[in-house]
């Protein structure tokens, strides 16, 4: 840098007559790139390239592998990484360890994990359609992904085994929530605090839904209760920490939760056990008795027993009057 014009000319002369020669510059960066190089070559001039290839179920090897440099994104003469390769043979210990170790997951490589069950994608960015290449998915946990919008439609035949979701601690949509209806075999869903002030009309169409977890949302008018009702083999329901203010009649009315057994509304707005007299008819959860006056005392016991325990209300309720 420092070189006037004719020193600079020799310097560039000798670097075109000799290969170890070369010129760099401390100011502008020009020729690192090129020492670089010249280094490289250097160093690897007497190396060997040797290929090591061991099965996806190998992990004694593969873990050896790695420990003496090998890369977790080294490709088979077929093109398939370590990850894929593991995927395909249905090895989740080997999975995890691949993933631990910073494999990396792209879109197009779902394609190999066809034997995946259980996938944990908690605490990232991931939408549920991203997963639909996921053939034998049972069990996803998507909470805290932020996820607003689920599609109205689906491909087809995607998350044909889904048996449980967990979306809390999202931001769904009310029609978001009714888009989880085309999931033909979702048994448990979980959707915790996502801010629900309503619930979808297609509430019905949950056909297999037996759980279900809508805690610390805003759920509080009577409509809410009455679509709940209407998932026909809703056997577990948790509505804590909204603003119910009340189970309404309507509920018994129509004859709905048909096989509702357990309840938990604990801290809600309900000030009185009146304002939970609709339980006491419900086939599963109160057994029903067509003499009503001869059953009194044994119905007060279920009710306490079955309801109120889940209401944290046990102290404050004395007495329940049958009409």
């Amino acid at each position: 840098d420092q070189l006037d014009h004719e020193d600079a000319d020799d310097l560039a002369a000798q670097v075109e007559a000799n290969d170890d020669i070369v010129a760099t510059s401390a100011v502008t960066g020009e020729g690192v790139d090129v020492l670089l190089d010249r280094l490289g070559e250097m160093l690897t001039r007497n190396a060997a390239l040797r290929t090591f290839e061991v099965a996806a179920g190998d992990g004694r090897r593969i873990a050896w592998l790695h420990a003496h440099g090998a890369s977790v994104e080294a490709r088979s003469g077929s093109g398939q990484v370590p990850l894929h390769l593991a995927a395909l043979a249905g090895d989740r210990e080997m999975l995890a360890w691949l993933l631990e170790q910073g494999a990396d997951v792209a879109p197009e490589d779902l394609q190999y994990f066809n034997n995946l069950a259980y996938l944990d994608l908690g605490a990232n960015r991931v939408r549920l359609e991203m997963l639909t290449g996921l053939p034998a998915l049972e069990e996803l946990h998507l909470h805290c992904n932020m996820i607003k919008d689920i599609p109205a439609s689906l491909p087809d035949g995607c998350f044909a085994h889904l048996h449980v979701l967990d979306l809390s601690y999202n931001v769904l949509s009310v029609d978001a929530v009714g888009a989880l209806a085309q999931l033909p075999k979702l048994r448990e869903l979980d959707l915790t605090c996502n801010a629900l002030t309503a619930l979808p009309s297609n509430m019905e169409h949950f056909l297999k839904l037996e759980g279900l977890s809508l805690e610390r949302n805003k759920l509080e008018r009577d409509v809410a209760f009455l679509l709940l009702s209407k998932v026909p083999r809703l056997r577990e329901l948790n509505v804590s920490f909204n603003y119910f203010r009340r189970v309404p009649e309507k509920v018994a009315e129509a004859q709905g939760f048909p096989s509702l057994e357990w309840l938990n509304l604990a801290n809600n707005y309900i000030a009185s056990e009146v304002d939970l007299l609709a339980l006491v008819d419900l086939p599963r959860l109160v057994q029903a008795q067509h003499d009503l006056g001869a059953v009194v005392a044994h119905r007060h016991q279920l009710l306490h027993e079955r309801v109120v325990v889940g209401l944290g209300l046990g102290a404050q309720l004395r007495e329940v009057l049958f009409v």
